[in-house]
């Protein structure tokens, strides 16, 4: 395990250590990322969605999780996710998950589920939404915590 290493070989610089802590950091938070996304999608597999895409990616950005849901017309509604996952203790200290959508965000949230329907040729009245769900883990207990926040993002 790459955290039990307590010192620096002579040859290493303290940069170069700097640099494979920040590169072993960001790897820490992809795994997190991917665990979140994976628990997300079993989660809305429950719920009944049909999963149409993971990781949907354009050069302005990238929705976690593309699916479908049957609503009380029974006309599919296609559902944008966007998954914020964090360690229970960072969201203690920096607010929930949830939070980390800003305005930012959300416009290319938009800008991205409306390239998505254009590019898979849906009907212009095609129904969507764009959710947001929220996973906190907690690495003590192994337990996480998924808030589903429907149409958080609105346009």
């Amino acid at each position: 395990m790459l955290n039990s290493v307590a010192t620096l070989p002579s040859f290493c610089s303290a940069k170069i250590w700097e640099g494979r802590h920040n590169w072993h950091m960001t790897l820490q938070r992809k795994r997190l990322g991917r665990l979140g996304e994976r628990l997300a999608k079993n989660y809305l597999k429950k719920q009944g969605h049909k999963i149409l895409a993971l990781n949907y990616k354009k050069p302005w950005g990238e929705i976690d999780i593309v699916a479908s849901k049957k609503n009380s017309e029974e006309n599919p509604k296609l559902v944008f996710i966007e998954v914020k996952t964090e360690k229970k203790t960072a969201s203690l200290r920096f607010g929930p998950p949830e939070e980390k959508v800003g305005p930012r965000k959300q416009r290319k949230l938009i800008r991205l589920a409306q390239g998505y329907v254009l590019a898979k040729k849906y009907p212009p009245d095609t129904n969507w939404q764009i959710d947001v769900v929220s996973v906190e883990i907690d690495s003590i207990t192994r337990v996480a915590t998924l808030k589903h926040i429907k149409n958080a993002v609105t346009g």
